[in-house]
């Protein structure tokens, strides 16, 4: 679902984000699966990123291309997801400029 929202066709050609879901079943983090998103493009798996987002698995069967947005918003405001990256922050603002337009969708 999520190679046909508008958001994952409007990433940068030359960049890769990461989604990894997780859980705390066992009381700790559990990594589940993980998608790389890149232009227009999702697959399963992991590869190195430009941005990882780490959301909680609670949130997958919820998850549409039309509620992409409202499910990372609610993940952020009850502290469900996280984003990291090795990237300066001037790195990362240059590399996702084009991407200015989601700063709501994303709360950053």
């Amino acid at each position: 679902l999520l190679s046909n929202n508008q958001m994952i066709s409007d990433l940068p050609k030359d960049s890769v984000v990461l989604l990894r879901f997780f859980n705390f079943n066992s009381g700790e983090r559990e990594w589940e699966k993980a998608y790389v998103l890149k232009k227009g493009d999702v697959k399963e798996g992991t590869d190195k990123a430009d941005l990882t987002l780490a959301l909680h698995s609670k949130y997958i069967n919820g998850l549409t291309t039309s509620n992409f947005c409202d499910v990372i918003k609610t993940a952020k405001s009850n502290g469900d997801l996280g984003a990291y990256t090795d990237l300066s922050t001037t790195s990362l603002l240059w590399k996702f400029k084009s991407m200015f337009k989601y700063r709501n969708c994303l709360g950053f």
